[in-house]
């Protein structure tokens, strides 16, 4: 396996959430600080929407546009410079706390898991207290976990019988049975440990063999899983120390695209920090799907 190369050299506060669009061949980002969305066209960032809350994630519609999860819930969004506005609220009143890391399902349904505002640097204790959440084509919200210290990564298999899920917070990735059809998780268990010396674990995706690339924060890369034995299989080290989420792009899906923070990071010794990097892996990946609503 090659080298990552930096493709974009965004200077991210939290660089986060990377998606593919296979349709543009083109590649979103966001930054959860900055509050920014960015895409990028293999050459230059295009186009930027900015929103004026922390975001911690954008994904795409099948009619245009972004789905973003802000602190207060749910918002549309496009690139035309107009304001973000709010479709769904699961967690109203809620000053403490913000959307992380979202993503779309295989059935085009857009899901995201909640933190407190208190581990906004990765760092600090909080209670479970938030929950993972899923909007349908409908603008209907349901709840599809409770007891969520700070929601994070998320994956699904190729047949979209199991789903993968990151508490940041408990050092693990969770394997769910999942039912596409009714949406619903059934038979929770623990299928990889993070030790703490290795980093944070982060931002999540799968490849096609089934194996899930995990961003370490902290760890200063991407460590690639096996759900069934729970054994670290790969690293790929990257030039930055906060390493949050990748996701698989390309024509082929044979690269995997990774973000990264520049906060809590010494510059001088990581200055490419909060950019993007792409490695061609060995490997193809699933799709980032864009929601039906």
């Amino acid at each position: 396996m090659k080298k990552p190369e930096l493709v974009v050299d965004s200077k991210c506060i939290i660089g986060e959430g990377p998606v593919w669009d296979s349709d543009t061949g083109k590649l979103y980002f966001i930054d959860i600080l900055g509050r920014k969305m960015h895409c990028w066209n293999g050459r230059e960032i295009e186009g930027t929407i900015e929103f004026d809350q922390s975001l911690g994630f954008a994904v795409l519609r099948e009619r245009g546009g972004v789905v973003a999860g802000l602190q207060d819930g749910y918002y549309f969004a496009d690139f035309d410079g107009k304001p973000a506005r709010q479709v769904a609220d699961p967690e109203p009143g809620r000053e403490d706390g913000r959307f992380n890391d979202g993503k779309v399902d295989p059935a085009g349904r857009v899901w995201g898991g909640t933190m407190p505002t208190s581990l906004d640097t990765g760092y600090g204790e909080a209670s479970p207290d938030s929950a993972l959440y899923c909007m349908d084509a409908d603008l209907q919200v349901k709840t599809m976990l409770t007891g969520v210290i700070q929601g994070n990564g998320l994956a699904w298999s190729a047949d979209a019988k199991k789903f993968y899920f990151v508490d940041t917070q408990k050092f693990c990735v969770q394997e769910f049975d999942y039912d596409m059809e009714k949406n619903q998780l059934s038979n929770g268990r623990v299928c990889v440990e993070i030790p703490k010396k290795k980093g944070i674990p982060d931002g999540l995706t799968i490849d096609d063999e089934g194996n899930l690339w995990l961003a370490l924060w902290g760890g200063c890369g991407v460590a690639k899983y096996d759900p069934k034995t729970g054994a670290q299989l790969d690293f790929v080290e990257l030039p930055a120390l906060n390493v949050t989420s990748c996701c698989f792009g390309g024509e082929k899906l044979d690269e995997l695209y990774i973000t990264t923070a520049s906060l809590g990071t010494d510059l001088t010794q990581y200055p490419l920090a909060g950019g993007v990097f792409r490695i061609r892996p060995g490997v193809t990946g699933r799709p980032s799907y864009k929601f039906k609503g």
